[in-house]
């Protein structure tokens, strides 16, 4: 490989949408605004469904409307839950009532009555509005792909490249209330992939008796999806959209979790329709190519969200809410800011009175390693391993490298190629392991003194506690024998 490619490919990044909808919120938040106020009208009408069926009528149409996607839900809450919600349903239409008589601009002051009287899909009424809502967006989204159908995207003889989203841990850091019984845990998801395709994973048992502080830890991390980012002689524009929708549910969870893709692909195509005179070229065969595609996974993990706030804030239904998760790609030679692994997040999830965590991260594998040089490629059990492997991640995770018996200084250079780089470990290791009749020392300073710690094979834990992630930087490995003898 040329030192030209390497220098090229050597830097790139990826974002999630939280970044990409703050650095376009000018063009986002008008329809994102309107799209959340129709919402708020759906689940008014669904709750006018236990004040009076005949005043508040539900859309008498073959497909189902929002309205009927979560009347389910509402039914299936206590008697009290659903006084509360009549109740809060009359001081919501007052408040609206406030907004529009102030010419609050936008969907309070277009046809909010009528929505609710009439058994017309309310996404149906607000459509012509939406529509001009999408407009400035719909135009940006042209203009952006037609720049991005005029570049040459083939990409290489090579298999492409694949992204995986990886769990490591999930914990029990309050169990749900009344604190009685065992918590049955599953998770399930909808996944976006880059092509704009859903895909449903079925809830999967976590643990059927979760009490508080317990947790289930994958080591290896749980493969939990893996996307095709991209592959051999793809000619589909960039940039590209990676999402996954958390659903983590108890047993006795009134059968959300099973509406939650129904929702996903209704809010969805509600979007594509409010874009659809501007971005019909960027809709190729029901796919969502290019710049569509990341506005379609912002757009539907932003409602998502505001839409269970609606049922918090109407119903005050305490339930586990979906959590999104997402990295868009801007180019092929895309990756984590140098690495092909993210350091390991955290997923908050609280509902029905408990709070669940889920620690995950991405993996990029395919060509651009090769291309980059990153990592040393080898993974030898404990068993056979003749040394250490350093890793930048929990779980022994993340990028890593072998060090065989010897001194490293981590806070110095290391050679790769022609070029001399700094140190892609120093005060960035969060596991080691080491072989069976070897030890490692680590030290906090590049020069073997001061604070130290040693970690042989059957150290108990699998990472480094607080006082000592992301603080190595120089670490000794050898083996027991030269150290008796």
């Amino acid at each position: 490989m040329n030192n030209s490619s390497f220098r090229f490919t050597r830097k790139k990044y990826n974002q999630d949408s939280s970044q990409y909808l703050v650095e376009n919120a000018a063009l986002f938040m008008p329809l994102l605004s309107e799209l959340e106020k129709v919402m708020e009208i759906a689940v008014l009408k669904a709750t006018g469904q236990l004040i009076d069926p005949a005043m508040y009528p539900m859309p008498a149409t073959e497909i189902p409307a929002l309205e009927h996607l979560i009347l389910p839900r509402l039914l299936s809450l206590s008697q009290q839950k659903k006084e509360i919600a009549i109740s809060n349903f009359a001081s919501r239409i007052k408040k609206i009532n406030i907004l529009s008589d102030a010419d609050y601009s936008g969907l309070y002051s277009y046809g909010v009555m009528e929505s609710l009287n009439k058994p017309v899909p309310v996404f149906e009424t607000a459509k012509e509005l939406l529509s001009v809502k999408a407009n400035n967006l719909g135009q940006y989204l042209n203009t952006q792909y037609a720049a991005q159908a005029l570049q040459t995207h083939t990409m290489s003889d090579s298999n492409g490249m694949q992204v995986s989203l990886r769990i490591h841990k999930i914990k029990c850091v309050d169990e749900t209330d009344p604190e009685t019984g065992d918590d049955e845990i599953s998770l399930a998801a909808t996944i976006v992939e880059p092509n704009g395709n859903t895909r449903k994973i079925e809830p999967i048992l976590i643990r059927d008796d979760f009490d508080t502080g317990e947790e289930r830890v994958y080591e290896p991390a749980w493969n939990f999806f893996t996307y095709n980012l991209w592959e051999r002689f793809d000619t589909a524009p960039f940039p590209r959209y990676c999402g996954c929708l958390f659903i983590l549910s108890e047993l006795d969870n009134g059968g959300l979790p099973e509406k939650v893709e129904e929702i996903y692909t209704f809010l969805r195509d509600a979007v594509v329709a409010a874009l659809g005179r501007y971005a019909g070229g960027a809709i190729i065969s029901g796919v969502f190519a290019g710049p569509l595609g990341i506005v379609i996974g912002i757009a539907v993990g932003y409602l998502l969200d505001k839409l269970f706030d609606l049922f918090k804030e109407i119903w005050e239904d305490d339930m586990f809410p979906p959590q999104n998760i997402d990295k868009y790609f801007k180019d092929k030679y895309s990756n984590f800011d140098g690495s092909f692994f993210t350091p390991v997040s955290t997923c908050v999830i609280q509902g029905f009175g408990g709070i669940y965590t889920i620690d995950y991260s991405w993996q990029m594998k395919g060509i651009l390693e090769t291309i980059h040089g990153l990592g040393d490629g080898w993974e030898p059990a404990p068993e056979t391993l003749s040394g250490a492997i350093i890793y930048k991640n929990t779980y022994y995770d993340g990028d890593s490298k072998f060090l065989a018996p010897g001194k490293y200084s981590l806070g110095g250079r290391l050679q790769r190629m022609r070029y001399q780089l700094p140190s892609p470990f120093d005060n960035d290791i969060d596991s080691i392991k080491v072989g069976k009749g070897y030890y490692a020392t680590l030290y906090k300073t590049d020069d073997y003194t001061g604070d130290s710690i040693e970690i042989y094979y059957d150290t108990p834990t699998p990472y480094f506690n607080d006082d000592w992630r992301d603080q190595v930087s120089s670490i000794i490995v050898g083996r027991l024998t030269d150290r008796i003898g």
